[in-house]
């Protein structure tokens, strides 16, 4: 599995995700990639992953997704396996923290209903997220 998270991000490909995907991303999602970018300490991924139009990047996985899956417009995908999807919460919030949830894929019908997917991980925050990601297990990411 690809992980969004870990990777850098320009302001001007923060843009291209935003124009390309319809959506604002959270100002934690951006000030925590321009940080993990401007340290160096992330550069496993370039900017290509976040706005490049080739498949497995974040907006061809996003498309993808909301075309073959209905998923509503206000979730990116960040990260995919066989069995579940990563997505990254851009929908209204005055924080601009951006909820983090792995949905099985079996369950993932259930938010283009408006309904909460059961046997979903969440992350209240992409800081909680990407300190998950950081930190735990490989086989959690």
């Amino acid at each position: 599995m690809r992980v969004a998270g870990s990777a850098p991000i320009s302001s001007p490909t923060a843009h291209r995700i935003e124009q390309a995907l319809g959506v604002a991303l959270p100002r934690e999602f951006t000030r925590i990639c321009e940080s993990c970018r401007e340290s160096g300490a992330c550069t496993r991924v370039t900017d290509s992953y976040w706005a490049g139009q080739e498949a497995g990047s974040l907006i061809a996985q996003t498309r993808l997704y909301r075309d073959e899956m209905a998923l509503p417009t206000q979730y990116l995908v960040l990260a995919a396996t066989n069995y579940s999807v990563v997505l990254l919460d851009c929908a209204d919030d005055p924080a601009g923290s951006g909820s983090v949830q792995a949905v099985p894929l079996s369950e993932l019908a259930k938010l283009s209903l408006g309904q909460r997917p059961t046997g979903a991980r969440t992350w209240p925050s992409f800081a909680e997220y990407f300190e998950h990601v950081l930190e735990g297990p490989a086989q959690d990411r």
